[in-house]
């Protein structure tokens, strides 16, 4: 399998402002996801999805290419996953190939608000997606022992009681999804007009990998995890 690997980064974020290009860590938060996906040495072609030149430049510096600026329309708070994906697997069809044939397989979405993925995750990420016969693998984190299944309840909108999980099906761990980290799904998928196929695997990260930035406390706590992960390999 051939895999294309796409980070998405916008200029636009109405909670952090130009959040991709914030330093965390000293270095820019895209940086961090750039580095990861060299590390992996498991992407045949990984590029930057952007409208910004500034953000087109910083991915450069990282040594991960931006070889197009993203339609405004693509850039929008309307603009899905999806549509971005499907955007930069088209780009990859048409300049990436000189019989204009389908060159990759498979796409690694990897967004750059997770800086706490590592390349040795996107590895065996990709490992799993060539050894499980999945459509899709998607990244996951243990659930804490206090996200006990039997003490999740729904609130009922109509007479606002408490409604408790149907969860005798549920043996073993629980477990949370993590695609903003790392999301791979086939072309067949792709083309069907999903992101999630029908048999998904996982590929299971530490707790301490599981920080979406959207907010600046957010970023904040992904700086400190970061500091306390350099120091744990520096002992």
């Amino acid at each position: 399998m051939k895999f294309l690997g796409i980070i998405p980064a916008r200029s636009g974020s109405k909670r952090l402002p130009n959040k991709n290009l914030m330093l965390c860590n000293r270095k820019p938060l895209i940086g961090w996801t750039c580095e990861a996906a060299k590390e992996s040495a498991s992407i045949d072609l990984c590029i930057v999805s952007t409208d910004s030149l500034e953000i087109m430049e910083t991915a450069n510096s990282f040594g991960i290419a931006s070889p197009f600026i993203r339609p405004e329309e693509l850039s929008n708070d309307e603009a899905t996953s999806l549509s971005v994906v499907k955007h930069a697997l088209d780009w990859a069809d048409e300049h990436c190939d000189a019989n204009k044939q389908p060159r990759f397989d498979a796409v690694i979405l990897l967004q750059p608000t997770s800086p706490l993925r590592t390349g040795d995750d996107i590895r065996r990420a990709r490992i799993a997606m060539q050894t499980s016969n999945a459509n899709t693998v998607v990244s996951v984190v243990k659930a804490p022992k206090n996200f006990s299944a039997s003490k999740m309840m729904t609130i009922n909108p109509n007479t606002d009681s408490l409604t408790p999980l149907q969860h005798e099906d549920i043996v073993g761990d629980l477990y949370l999804r993590d695609g903003p980290s790392i999301l791979i799904s086939d072309r067949e998928t792709i083309n069907a007009g999903k992101l999630y196929g029908r048999k998904v695997a996982p590929c299971v990260l530490d707790w301490e990998s599981f920080v979406d930035i959207d907010v600046l406390d957010e970023l904040r706590e992904a700086e400190r995890r970061l500091q306390r992960r350099h120091h744990k390999q520096s002992n």
